[in-house]
């Protein structure tokens, strides 16, 4: 299989023959709400979420969702096929990528510059003068 291609395969009995899909679960839980569309994905605190428009409510109800509590899916692929560059799940085995220091640059170069050398035209007191804190 192709990475980030999503297949179904048709389920078979030992025969060989087509297995007809199990029937969709009910949940008559009430705390369980249909999704309209999601909308984008972030991650937040190292976790993924979806920014989820819930069916029968408006837009001031929109709400940031943990990838754990979207049931069904098709809805993540479908939004991941639509927007290959929002975030995703990670493949298995894929560590997390690290975190570099605020400022600091790829391949361990900071940002830090040290600051030009005093010009010869200025004259010293133009210069201004180190405090005189103790040396620690």
């Amino acid at each position: 299989m192709r990475k980030g291609s999503h297949t179904l395969q048709k389920l078979k009995d030992p025969d060989g023959a087509d297995v007809p899909p199990p029937p969709p679960e009910i949940i008559a839980d009430p705390s369980v709400y249909r999704v309209n569309d999601i909308l984008d994905s972030r991650r937040w605190g190292g976790r993924l979420e979806y920014l989820v428009n819930w069916e029968g409510y408006g837009p001031e109800e929109r709400s940031w969702v943990p990838r754990d509590d979207v049931l069904d899916p098709t809805l993540l692929a479908d939004f991941h096929l639509a927007h290959p560059d929002r975030p995703a799940p990670r493949p298995r085995g894929h560590p997390r990528r690290r975190l570099r220091a605020s400022g600091a640059a790829r391949g361990g170069r900071g940002t830090v510059r040290t600051p030009p050398a005093p010009s010869a035209s200025l004259p010293s007191s133009a210069t201004p003068a180190r405090s005189r804190s103790p040396e620690f």
